[in-house]
């Protein structure tokens, strides 16, 4: 590669870089669990139908995650049999 496509190829990259940070400056800091919480008011809160909910354990602890109530009644039959944090004798069968 010549000399001077190096040079081009050296500052494009340089120029995606630099814009790739100061894109990342720009945005404002995730808030935190906590600050969600407190800016949050009752009536921005519900209890899920639990026949909605899809139930995942994960290494870092439980996330709960609620499925639209459209959907099929027998796709969550079938995911329900095969979840393992359901005990044995709760679990449908085929």
């Amino acid at each position: 590669m010549p000399a001077s496509h190096r040079a081009i190829a050296a500052a494009l990259l340089a120029s995606l870089l630099i814009g790739s940070v100061s894109a990342a400056d720009e945005q404002p800091p995730t808030p935190s669990r906590s600050q969600l919480l407190a800016k949050s008011s009752p009536v921005e809160w519900r209890t899920p139908n639990p026949d909605n909910l899809l139930v995942m354990q994960l290494p870092t602890g439980r996330v709960l995650i609620e499925l639209a109530p459209e959907q099929p009644r027998g796709q969550r039959q079938e995911r329900a049999r095969h979840d393992p944090a359901q005990p044995r004798e709760q679990r449908t069968r085929a």
